[in-house]
């Protein structure tokens, strides 16, 4: 049997120190692409990230075929022979390297659709991370599956900041947009090569293939990787036609914007979503107690999520001048539209996680394809105007998303008014709001032109008089966030 350690040897210990190492590694890589970014535009130009973006949405789309939810079906299926293993590990690395080559034979219909030749190097040269990647992600799966967390956080640490040193020395000798290609292929090839040197002794791998081996492993995946094909489509058809209706800058610029605005909400709602999927799996008997703590952990999201995006939104050009160069201004406007879509994607994305703790991954599929149907055509209709009608449509459809989701897919599950489905977010909002108008006063009398030190102090505003804001509005929140914080201190 393919295992490294034995699940009976767990602990609960051994669970909660998987989420610290796991919540550790996802904010040193945050950290490390929002520095990256911020120290590479100084090199590289709208046009470079608007290619990149290209790449990016080709190879992403190749590489949950050359997957199908194999990794996810290892994490689930217990008791995995060698043979197994070594079987589902050969037809992975097989197919990548088959998409591999349907990806180089069509990459000059790619190149012709966005008017771009240089992608007819670029691509095939990206691509290699789907051989890169077949060689060792089985190998990581087996390491989270045996909760060794901490050794995969390690690992990707290492990856990833290693690629931001590679990548910063080869912007600054000039290598333009191939020093985001040859970092990310470094990055992937520390993190999967090295998740195969480092547990091939622990679990063999055998020249052994059987396709009858394989059949279990694909009917688990397909599911989960049809849902992820339709999903990704969905979510990167702005990408897909801001290229080919505006040009490469425009791409840049948009793809800097929502990439920030996704960054932040993934790692806010990471860490949340890791509590309330076991919380609210456990509950899953008790619907009222659910619904109780639904609301609660919404209400502490929100209570996260707003003032961020908030500040955001008073102070995007500020800080797309301290993260990027005065040639990126343009995302600042950009990047103010798109605060609206981060707040409620993040909010949506919280409340889908009731459907996997309930075990309604059927009820997932349907929303995705509703998003699959809604999103394209909204997408396409406002890109026949411009790239700002388009960005206030993608905000415009996220909080209509939050109402469509609690109704089509929420109500069915847990059967809440809608009344109770947003009344958590009522108090954040106002707060929130109150917070905003305040601080918009102060700057209208307080005037602050160096950005780094409007930052600081309007920052520091903005915190006192939202925590003032909690007090009077909400004592149970604001003594309830001192405990929690008293805790963490002791």
């Amino acid at each position: 049997m393919v295992e490294i350690q034995s699940s009976k040897d767990l602990k609960t210990a051994t669970i909660v120190g998987g989420v610290k190492w796991t919540t550790f590694s996802m904010i040193v890589s945050s950290l490390v692409q929002i520095l990256k970014i911020v120290v590479l535009t100084r090199f590289l130009s709208t046009e470079d990230y608007g290619l990149m973006a290209i790449i990016l949405l080709v190879l992403g789309f190749t590489s949950l075929f050359s997957e199908l939810g194999m990794g996810v079906a290892l994490m689930h299926k217990q008791n995995v022979t060698q043979n197994d293993f070594s079987s589902l590990y050969w037809s992975f690395s097989l197919l990548s390297i088959v998409l591999y080559i349907i990806l180089c034979l069509c990459t000059p219909l790619v190149a012709q659709y966005y008017a771009q030749p240089i992608l007819n190097k670029l691509i095939p040269l990206m691509g290699l991370e789907l051989v890169i990647v077949a060689s060792g992600k089985l190998y990581g799966t087996l390491r989270e599956k045996c909760f060794d967390f901490r050794f995969m956080s390690i690992l990707t640490s290492i990856a990833v900041i290693t690629s931001l040193i590679i990548s910063v020395v080869l912007a600054i000798t000039g290598f333009g947009v191939y020093s985001l290609i040859y970092s990310a292929l470094l990055q992937s090839a520390i993190l999967h090569i090295g998740s195969l040197i480092t547990t091939f002794k622990k679990a063999p791998l055998l020249f052994h293939f059987s396709f009858q081996e394989v059949k279990p492993f694909l009917k688990i995946g397909l599911y989960q990787s049809g849902a992820g094909i339709l999903d990704y489509f969905s979510g990167k058809f702005d990408i897909l036609l801001i290229g080919r209706l505006f040009g490469m800058e425009t791409l840049g610029i948009y793809s800097l914007a929502k990439d920030l605005i996704i960054r932040l909400f993934s790692l806010v709602n990471s860490v949340v979503n890791r509590v309330a999927f076991p919380t609210f799996a456990k509950m899953q008997d008790n619907r009222d107690t659910l619904i109780m703590w639904f609301g609660r952990l919404q209400s502490v999201l929100a209570y996260i999520i707003f003032p961020i995006y908030c500040f955001i939104l008073l102070y995007s050009h500020s800080i797309v001048l301290i993260l990027y160069d005065e040639s990126f201004v343009g995302v600042a406007n950009l990047l103010s539209l798109l605060t609206i879509y981060g707040a409620f994607a993040s909010l949506v994305n919280f409340s889908s996680v009731i459907t996997g703790a309930l075990g309604r991954t059927d009820m997932s599929f349907i929303w995705t394809i509703i998003q699959f149907v809604i999103m394209p055509i909204c997408v396409y209709l406002s890109s026949q105007f411009s790239i700002v009608i388009l960005s206030i449509t993608v905000s415009c459809l996220s909080v209509v998303n939050l109402i469509l989701y609690w109704r089509l897919i929420f109500k069915k599950i847990v059967d809440v008014s809608l009344s109770k489905y947003i009344y958590p977010l009522t108090k954040p909002f106002i707060i929130t709001i109150i917070t905003g108008f305040v601080l918009s006063i102060v700057s209208y009398f307080c005037h602050v032109t160096i950005p780094i030190l409007k930052l600081l102090i309007y920052g520091s505003v903005f915190c006192i008089v939202y925590v003032i804001n909690l007090f009077i509005f909400d004592k149970n929140s604001f003594y309830s966030i001192l405990k929690l914080l008293n805790r963490k201190a002791g």
